[in-house]
């Protein structure tokens, strides 16, 4: 039966990123099958000015204004501590349900939202079942959990036990949790109950038939946001650094707010010559016709689809395996390796093999089979499952 699904985020739908394009594909996956679906933004007044990416130009996205984001933090503090809902998400969220209807089933990606939409849902009678699905968010409590905290990033410690708090407090009240990655299902298994939890994965969707051949001499690429901490980026290149006499080259895709402190970075470690700084392409794969493989150094992820693009089109990679999302995708000597995550000397051993010819993957065709098991059809058979749609 055809169901009335809302999907609920605080994320603006401004940039192209990774739960942007997840969300416009699967909006794409679930329409196809005759649901009726909407996106309903709830953010800060500010992020709302922007018009939405092109992706959602054929979608219908409505946006609801929420309290201003300096002032987010502290409401969700006093909410958790005094037990006081957020009224202009409520606000948000019955505005929208008289705009647009009761849907029967919601599928929030903030869990800032949850309390709020359960206390509107009751109230206003309705039978809405409620998904929390997970972008990656609980990567980031899951790390501080680890034990690897430091004052160099106070903020991003507060945030990361901030939201390890409303996750004990609310996440027990949704009927079901959408996991993007056995790593995210295995941090839930502390707070609900095993059979409400499903592993989904993320879709990629296939851009074009040509694939990337074997780089000679050897060209690697980065992708994605330059931004340090979470990426580690530095790493990346401090590794590079340790073959500075070896034969490769070094494409840079994206732009971020660390973007001069890591060309400066590369300067003082003598890389200038290696690499290049391309900048933002919404399509970046389709620009390298040869490479010898995507390199991911992140400290934490929940699904990185960067690895599964770069797979689709040929290209393997050599990620760490940090806590959520690599060691779903890759497949040990055939679409890429994996490294403990900051372990440079088996890092850089296996750059170096690389380099030498002495680490082989398969060939481009094998490796963009392996990309298959992340289609937007298998997708919606994980969704279909886990929603009883």
């Amino acid at each position: 039966m055809n169901k009335k699904i809302a999907i609920y985020t605080e994320h603006p739908l401004t940039v192209y990123g990774g739960l942007e394009r997840v969300l416009a594909s699967a909006f794409k996956c679930l329409s196809q099958k005759g649901h009726s679906v909407r996106i309903v933004v709830i953010a800060p007044k500010k992020a709302l000015v922007s018009p939405f990416i092109d992706w959602f130009k054929e979608i219908p996205v409505f946006k609801y204004e929420m309290t201003p984001g300096k002032l987010l933090r502290l409401v969700c503090w006093l909410r958790l501590l005094f037990r006081k809902p957020n009224k202009s998400i409520m606000r948000a969220v019955m505005d929208d349900l008289r705009r647009n209807g009761i849907p029967d089933l919601a599928l929030v990606t903030n869990p800032e939202l949850i309390s709020e939409l359960n206390l509107v849902m009751k109230r206003t009678g309705a039978k809405t079942c409620i998904y929390y699905w997970d972008h990656g968010l609980t990567s980031v409590s899951s790390y501080w959990l680890s034990g690897r905290r430091g004052l160099a990033n106070l903020r991003f410690w507060i945030y990361a036990w901030l939201y390890l708090q409303i996750f004990k407090k609310t996440i027990r009240s949704v009927d079901g949790v959408l996991a993007i990655s056995t790593g995210i299902k295995e941090f839930f298994f502390r707070f609900i109950q095993k059979e409400k939890i499903h592993v989904i994965f993320n879709p990629v969707e296939k851009q074009g038939e040509k694939l990337a051949r074997p780089a000679n001499p050897p060209k690697f690429i980065y992708v994605g946001r330059l931004t340090d901490f979470d990426k580690n980026i530095s790493f990346l290149l401090q590794s590079l650094s340790r073959l500075k006499d070896e034969v490769w080259s070094l494409d840079i895709f994206g732009s971020g707010p660390d973007q001069n402190k890591l060309k400066n970075l590369s300067l003082k470690l003598g890389l200038e010559n290696k690499i290049r700084w391309l900048g933002f392409f919404s399509e970046p794969f389709s620009l390298e016709q040869e490479c010898t493989a995507l390199l991911l150094t992140s400290r934490f992820e929940g699904f990185p689809l960067v690895l599964v693009e770069a797979n689709l089109h040929g290209i393997p990679v050599i990620s760490s395996n940090c806590q959520a999302g690599p060691g779903d995708i890759v497949i040990e000597g055939v679409n890429g390796y994996l490294f403990p995550e900051g372990d440079l000397e088996t890092f850089v051993n296996i750059l170096r093999k690389v380099i030498r010819g002495e680490l082989n993957f398969a060939s481009p065709e094998e490796i963009a089979r392996t990309a298959e098991r992340f289609s937007p059809e298998t997708f919606y058979e994980r969704l279909k499952s886990a929603l009883g749609l």
